[in-house]
């Protein structure tokens, strides 16, 4: 994740655990400029869309639930991953998704 962060140009600085009230994983928390990025990793994609299937994906919350995000909320998958990104930049959600939704890495040459 640090590196196609990286690579998108990023220089993400890991801020320690995120909150994890959303998913049973662990987190990890990343500043991108004003913009925070949370980053869950599950074992597998089946995983992530297990634990998904409760969300309501545009507010970011348990549905049903009222969301408490101090910004708006941007959640974005691939494969194994979910991750929410607060950020009211439009273009920086642009990059952070295409970063994050790009595929799977390229093997080393």
């Amino acid at each position: 994740m640090e590196k196609r962060l990286t690579d998108a140009g990023f220089v993400p600085i890991k801020r320690g655990a995120s909150p994890s009230d959303l998913f049973a994983v662990p987190g990890t928390s990343y500043g991108l400029g004003a913009a925070e990025l949370r980053v869950y990793l599950f074992p597998s994609a089946k995983e992530r869309e297990n634990a998904i299937a409760g969300i309501d994906t545009v507010s970011v919350t348990r549905r049903g639930g009222v969301s408490s995000w101090p910004t708006p909320p941007t959640f974005i998958t691939s494969n194994n991953l979910a991750a929410v990104l607060l950020s009211n930049n439009g273009r920086l959600i642009e990059r952070v998704q295409n970063a994050i939704t790009a595929g799977l890495p390229r093997a080393a040459r």
